[in-house]
């Protein structure tokens, strides 16, 4: 499942886990999907998916790493 996800025209240098995809192509939310992060101005995608309950910003707001993948280091950090 796809909790984080890019929506960009032009490709993504540091992705951090998720996947990207053309927003040209888009024609539904993805299921299970709880963060968009949205390089311009597509307000049909940003409206279906903040309806669908996800939480969409701005591709410049994306940090690094998925929140997944902080937590589960940080679980491993402590545990090792």
């Amino acid at each position: 499942m796809t909790e984080e996800i890019i929506y960009a025209t032009q490709p993504v240098a540091h992705k951090g886990g998720r996947r990207a995809v053309n927003p040209q192509f888009f024609t539904v939310p993805e299921e299970g999907v709880k963060k968009v992060y949205l390089d311009g101005d597509w307000p049909a995608l940003k409206t279906a998916y903040e309806e669908a309950g996800a939480k969409v910003y701005p591709l410049s707001d994306m940090p690094e790493e998925k929140e997944a993948a902080k937590a589960a280091a940080a679980t491993a950090k402590k545990e090792g």
